[in-house]
């Protein structure tokens, strides 16, 4: 059950953060840590303010635009009309037709200015959703394939329709998207990578307007995909014979000349409607020769040419970024990433390159224009022979640069989090494996109704046992811990007043379900479970695990003996985490001897004859069980409880 929460405050004594290069591992940046947390508040409100103002304007320019067109071009018609009695008029109508283009011309603007406007508008309300918890608001949780880390992000809430994800995910592109989720879901990591996330989330919040231009190249009905881009330039071109290979090569250049030879030899033979003919048909032969290659050089440069002028102005805004800040970002690897690569400035050149033509492509749309073209210069030909030309060289160029988008796209996300996100600190990051927190809450629950709880100091071969009441609180406690977990190694502020985390690979086990389709039980289902979370676990960084009532699917004693196995397992390897369960007895059996096992529990609490939960995590084992008293409070009469009481 999800518990409330009650907000937390910023620690007095949290440590400090850079906005530059990383520090080492353990150290703790040097600008103030509240800088950056809840920065973006006054600029959104000004931007939203600013939005609004600019489409109310817009709307009513469109307005006056479109009464103009129809009041034009009403003139132009009368004027042509009274150009068949006085020839005078013929003037007055070519002036109002030119007149009616420009309007024409100065309305599209509008309009794009309008769609951006819009689009912008509703970025800016989307996030004030997310930063209110109003999952109404919220854009639509995306279908993310999540194969690395599955079972933790089902387990917590990372990915699904209210998860953790939904609430950061401001990525203008699918890869940076996938790249926050993969922050999310981080296995095994060093100390240094979240203190660089963190450099580049600040990075960005420091330079508010550039963060503005990124987030305005944002587009709800289509997000590109940098890497579905590159492979679309590196995608082989379909195999043709050496014959039509060669008919492509020379049918731009042949059929204007032979064009241009009828039209000098015609009027002077008398066999010129022949030759014309001949010569549509030479024409027709050559195109159709080439017509299956160029249709699969050109026949999606719908889907390419939008991705390539939104990805023309990332690259626009990184070079901005750049320009104001000593950009650096993390791999995954912890490598320094290829932020300023030398290819980028290529990259903007061949993206505009190639945009250009691609956008000559558009002219086969319009039937009226495209054939003479066609016919006449063979124009596909040659069109897609330059595409080919410049796919090549995004190729090349578009690889290198992949890593710096996503990770770009990803931090922009974690900054307007950051930025719009008050009830936060940053957390510590230790150079070795512990957790530890202050003030702890869910970071999905609404601030007003949040309640926090301590977590004591948890070290390799330590775990927090956790017994309680039913619908106390020890789920949501579990959450609320590996999602915090989740954001500090992302690099982002958590909920809490104070957090440390080190290096450690986070393995859950709360939300098992039998399966039809795989024919597995239940019971299956747990020992499919436990075999991963006890898979290799003398790889670094040690295991951090939280388990919650562990092998349901068996009868009590076994449960009991299987537990305590598995738990004595973990903690023999230098795995520690939490361990949620009913049963208070799994502490005393003999295999549990000698591990640091550190009691706490969540309860239930009578107020005036009726159950109510406090969420408060107490110390020690639970003494009582309010089962009984919950079914006997709907009516169900139980011999053993004459009342519904604890």
């Amino acid at each position: 059950m999800n518990q409330p929460a009650a907000p937390t405050q910023p620690h007095p004594s949290m440590p400090h953060a850079v906005s530059g290069d990383a520090p080492r591992a353990g150290a703790e940046p040097v600008a103030s840590a509240m800088d950056a947390i809840g920065c973006l508040s006054e600029a959104h409100a000004a931007w939203s303010a600013e939005v609004a103002v600019d489409l109310r304007r817009g709307k009513q320019l469109n307005q006056r635009l479109a009464a103009a067109r129809l009041a034009v071009a009403i003139a132009a018609v009368v004027a042509l009309i009274a150009a068949f009695s006085e020839a005078s008029w013929g003037f007055v109508a070519a002036g109002l037709t030119l007149a009616f283009a420009a309007l024409v011309a100065l309305h599209s603007i509008a309009l794009k200015r309008k769609s951006q406007g819009e689009r912008w508008d509703a970025y800016l309300k989307h996030r004030k959703a997310q930063a209110d918890l109003n999952w109404d608001a919220m854009p639509e949780a995306s279908e993310l394939a999540v194969t690395t880390g599955a079972e933790v992000a089902a387990d917590l809430d990372i990915t699904g329709e209210y998860s953790l994800l939904r609430r950061l995910n401001a990525c203008i592109s699918v890869d940076g998207e996938q790249r926050l989720a993969g922050w999310l879901l981080t296995r095994s990591i060093d100390a240094d990578v979240p203190l660089r996330r963190r450099a580049l989330l600040k990075t960005w919040l420091e330079h508010p307007e550039v963060l503005r231009q990124w987030s305005e190249l944002y587009q709800p009905e289509r997000r590109p995909s940098p890497a579905a881009l590159a492979a679309w330039a590196k995608r082989p071109e379909a195999p043709t014979n050496g014959f039509v290979e060669k008919v492509g090569e020379v049918a731009p250049f042949l059929l204007p000349l032979a064009w241009a030879a009828v039209w000098w030899l015609g009027p002077k033979t008398s066999w010129s409607a022949t030759l014309t003919a001949g010569m549509f048909a030479l024409a027709f032969a050559l195109v159709t020769a080439s017509r299956a290659r160029v249709s699969a050089l050109l026949g999606d440069a719908g889907f390419a040419a939008r991705d390539i002028q939104t990805l023309r102005h990332a690259i626009e805004v990184i070079k901005t970024l750049q320009a104001k800040a000593d950009v650096r970002t993390a791999t995954p690897s912890g490598e320094a990433p290829p932020a300023a690569a030398p290819s980028a400035e290529g990259l903007a050149k061949h993206l505009a390159s190639l945009e250009t033509w691609l956008s000559f492509a558009e002219l086969r749309a319009q039937p009226l224009v495209h054939l003479p073209l066609v016919l006449l210069t063979a124009y596909d030909v040659l069109l897609a022979r330059r595409v080919r030309t410049q796919r090549q060289h995004l190729a090349t160029s578009l690889e290198p640069n992949l890593e710096t988008l996503a990770e770009l796209d990803a931090a922009a996300a974690l900054a307007w989090y950051t930025g719009l996100e008050r009830a936060a600190v940053w957390p510590s990051i230790a150079a070795s494996p512990t957790f530890s927190a202050e003030g702890l809450a869910h970071p999905l629950l609404p601030s007003a109704t949040r309640i926090a709880n301590d977590v004591p100091k948890l070290l390799p071969g330590s775990v927090l046992w956790i017994t309680g009441s039913n619908m106390a609180g020890k789920s949501t406690l579990l959450r609320a811990v590996g999602l915090n977990w989740s954001l500090a190694l992302a690099g982002a502020p958590v909920c809490a007043a104070h957090l440390e985390v080190g290096p450690s690979q986070l393995r859950t086990s709360m939300r098992v379900e039998d399966s039809l389709a795989r024919g597995e039980s239940h019971f299956a289902a747990e020992l499919r479970r436990v075999g991963w979370l006890t898979a290799d676990l003398t790889a670094l960084p040690p295991v951090f695990f939280e388990i919650d009532e562990l092998f349901r699917g068996t009868n009590a004693q076994a449960r009991h003996s299987a537990c305590a196995a598995v738990l004595a397992h973990l903690l023999r390897a230098g795995a520690f985490g939490l361990f949620a369960t009913h049963d208070t007895s799994i502490a005393q059996h003999p295999s549990m001897q000698g591990f640091n096992l550190i009691a706490v529990h969540f309860t239930d609490v009578l107020e005036n004859g009726a159950m109510h939960f406090d969420y408060r995590l107490r110390d020690g084992v639970v003494t009582s069980s309010n089962a009984l008293a919950l079914v006997a409070g709907l009516g169900i009469p139980i011999p053993e409880v004459q009342a519904p009481t604890t």
